[in-house]
């Protein structure tokens, strides 16, 4: 059992404790691990995706995926393919109506941030 975050990293910047209330939800859900898909403008962020992953591994088993805005649906595409029945997906609430569709229609679990 896992979870899946997809986020914008402006979600993230506007809203900073938006990560910890799904880390809670990981390590008290016990949901073992946790992939987080974050969409980018075009920002060069791969030094702090990369600080995030090294903080969090510690107590998480935990991915970080870089995503442009314009590749998306590559995004999409990997969660997905890779969630399973028990995983829980958490997905900020600006996301459109078509991208949560395209993942409710695999995904069971969602919740929205």
């Amino acid at each position: 059992m896992g979870a899946l975050l997809l986020i914008d990293l402006q979600e993230l910047r506007k809203d900073p404790g938006l990560l910890g209330k799904v880390l809670a939800r990981v390590r008290y859900g016990r949901l073992g691990t946790l992939s987080i898909y974050l969409i980018t403008r075009g920002e060069s962020i791969r030094e702090w995706a990369e600080t995030v992953r090294d903080s969090l591994s510690k107590n998480f088993d935990v991915t970080v995926y870089l995503y442009a805005l314009d590749n998306i649906d590559k995004a999409i595409k990997k969660i997905t393919d890779s969630c399973r029945n028990e995983d829980v997906v958490f997905i900020y609430k600006e996301a459109s109506e078509e991208l949560l569709n395209s993942i409710k229609a695999v995904c069971n679990n969602i919740e929205v941030l």
